[in-house]
């Protein structure tokens, strides 16, 4: 079943803009679990970086520096894109809060479009997460 939408036009400047309100409930609270996944996976990476530090001071050959430097770069990028991912979500509950606040309950339906967005950049990071710790998990087995 469709949301169904409140719909308010402005002028502004001889312009009209058209705004279309849903209620919160439509838009959902996402975003707190999103935050706890970010943490977690952000808790695995510093654990899984301790295990890789472990396998360079045991293992000094090229091909193993290699795999090292390799897994260094893809943990430092993806606590980047963790901190990129919390900073967007805390904007979004930001822009959620004053909303709610300023349309007793509902929000513009363009945070729907964002949610969705947001919803898809966390499956690709959860997806590319499972990838790099797949290879990660053959590498240990090939260098422990």
């Amino acid at each position: 079943m469709p949301a169904q939408a409140s719909t308010f036009v402005l002028s502004i400047k001889n312009q009209k803009h058209i705004m279309s309100y849903t209620q919160m409930s439509k838009v959902g609270n996402r975003y707190q679990s999103w935050m706890k996944a970010l943490s977690f996976y952000s808790e695995d990476i510093d654990i899984l970086e301790d295990r890789l530090a472990e396998v360079g001071t045991k293992n000094t050959g090229s091909e193993a520096e290699e795999g090292v430097e390799k897994f260094q770069d893809l943990f430092v990028s993806s606590q980047q894109r963790i901190y990129v991912l919390k900073q967007k979500i805390e904007r979004f509950a930001h822009d959620l809060k004053i909303e709610v606040e300023k349309h007793a309950g509902h929000v513009d339906t363009n945070h729907i479009f964002e949610r969705n967005e947001l919803q898809n950049a966390m499956d690709e990071f959860e997806t590319e997460i499972a990838t790099i710790r797949r290879e990660f998990n053959q590498f240990l087995a090939k260098w422990m």
